[in-house]
């Protein structure tokens, strides 16, 4: 599980950071590159119907506006948005 996490945390990361750089060449999107990790893993308890924590993952729009506990992505500073920094405690990193 601590593999998983540590893996998921990581190609948040890198995506988040893409959707935050200037380089249209390698453009990264939500919808193309995080939200296929993102519902693998996560949309089955944090969707629009269940939104687990009042956190819904299923959009671009609601995961920017985070759950009860605020928002959980800093798209102008991924690497201290509470996800990342939950995942990779949750992973070990």
């Amino acid at each position: 599980m601590k593999s998983t996490s540590t893996l998921i945390a990581a190609l948040l990361f890198t995506g988040l950071q893409a959707l935050t750089a200037a380089d249209d060449a390698a453009k990264v999107t939500f919808a193309d590159d995080v939200f296929p990790i993102l519902d693998n893993k996560c949309v089955s308890c944090h969707n629009t119907d269940e939104a687990k924590g009042g956190l819904d993952l299923a959009s671009f729009g609601t995961t920017m506006a985070g759950g009860s506990g605020g928002a959980v992505v800093i798209s102008e500073n991924p690497k201290s948005s509470r996800y990342m920094l939950a995942s990779l405690k949750a992973g070990g990193v």
